[in-house]
């Protein structure tokens, strides 16, 4: 009998074995955008798991230009099939989001995962008609004083000296992406010293995420930023002491290498994934078969065995570029994932650069849940409820 569409809330079973026993309520990969944007954590994590393995999530790079004019790289990732959007390189600091109106400025030119250059101590002046130095208008805490592209918007004449609104008038970037996709929205923080301080792993800016609309956070490492797994369960730790289950989604685990693995077997053991999940992470990242060196199926089968025993979920991850690949790369990959137990999948945000090509994003959509739950999500309206 074909999959079909489960019921919307949970019930009890009338007669027969197991009466009285809720069944499981809503499956995250059949609820419209007015509900996913809703969804915080431990109902999140009850929707996904309730999906069975059948949940895709589309990583994208904040200060990437956007692959199409005029939409963001997070509304094109939606309408390929993501069901979760991540936001990487999101600086809680000074907050940006490449093609997002009200939250963009001009694109830079560092690679996603470099810290940016530090603003020039002191400059000459500059000359009648020069355009603002990078990062000028940021106050004093490093934080932007208003959203980037607002001066045209009706508020103020475009080069008017009159104070901005304040930020509580405009919804949180990671809001506005919500809304406008119709999506779960979180982001990347990273336990390192070498990346922005905006960016790191830490309580306050966990804090400030969830204000900005961030629905999950996921602990992880870009590359070269030496993140390892005890720092990552340290943050996961401290995160958790302020932000509980029912109000954030936390993911924690690695990709590839971030710089801090060299070929050492395994990449990680079960008691490092154990770890993660006594500390407080509701889902445990890890890598897609055949991503990293030496991951095979039956090493990501006994990691998701180790996070399931432990009570937690389990992400299948492609954070090595293989997100470029071609098509048949990514169903093998998607096949190979969800025949290791993973709740949801994940995949990286290099493309070309900045999000996964889209049409790998619908293939490995296909691959793990077929066209009719992929078709529905790519069309379900914003307005259906």
């Amino acid at each position: 009998m074909a999959d079909g569409i489960s019921s919307p809330g949970p019930s009890t079973a009338a007669a027969g074995p197991g009466a009285g026993l809720p069944t499981p309520g809503p499956r995250l990969l059949e609820l419209p955008p007015a509900r996913l944007v809703g969804l915080r954590g431990t109902a999140l994590r009850q929707a996904i798991a309730a999906s069975e393995g059948r949940v895709l999530a589309a990583e994208v790079v904040a200060v990437a230009p956007p692959l199409v004019d005029g939409v963001t790289n997070g509304e094109l990732a939606a309408a390929f099939g993501a069901d979760l959007l991540l936001v990487n390189v999101y600086d809680v600091l000074a907050p940006r989001i490449a093609g997002l109106p009200g939250w963009d400025e001009p694109g830079a030119g560092a690679p996603a995962w470099a810290a940016p250059a530090p603003p020039p101590a002191a400059s000459p002046a500059a000359p009648p008609g020069a355009l603002p130095a990078p990062g000028a208008s940021a106050g004093a805490t490093g934080s932007a004083a208003v959203p980037p592209g607002s001066a045209g918007s009706g508020e103020a004449p475009a080069g008017s000296v009159a104070p901005p609104a304040p930020r509580a008038s405009h919804p949180g970037p990671l809001a506005a992406l919500a809304r406008l996709t119709g999506r779960v929205v979180g982001i990347n923080l990273e336990p390192s010293e070498r990346v922005p301080s905006g960016r790191r792993a830490t309580p306050e800016n966990a804090l400030r995420a969830v204000e900005q609309g961030a629905q999950w956070i996921l602990l992880t490492g870009n590359p070269h930023t030496g993140v390892t797994a005890e720092g990552i369960q340290r943050a996961a730790e401290a995160i958790r002491r302020v932000l509980a289950p029912d109000r954030l989604l936390l993911a924690a685990g690695r990709m590839h290498g971030a710089g801090a693995w060299y070929g050492e077997e395994p990449f990680l053991d079960e008691t490092a994934v154990r770890a993660l999940v006594t500390a407080g992470v509701d889902v445990v990242a890890l890598p897609a078969p055949a991503t990293v060196p030496g991951v095979t199926v039956e090493q990501a089968r006994r990691w998701v065995e180790a996070v399931h025993a432990a009570g937690a979920l389990a992400m299948s991850t492609i954070g090595t570029s293989q997100e470029g690949a071609d098509e048949g790369t990514l169903r093998q990959i998607a096949l190979m994932s969800k025949a290791c137990g993973f709740d949801l999948h994940h995949l990286g945000d290099a493309g070309y650069h900045g999000v996964a090509l889209p049409e790998n994003i619908l293939a490995y959509g296909i691959a793990i849940r077929g066209r009719r739950h992929t078709y529905r999500r790519m069309a379900l309206s914003a307005w259906r409820e």
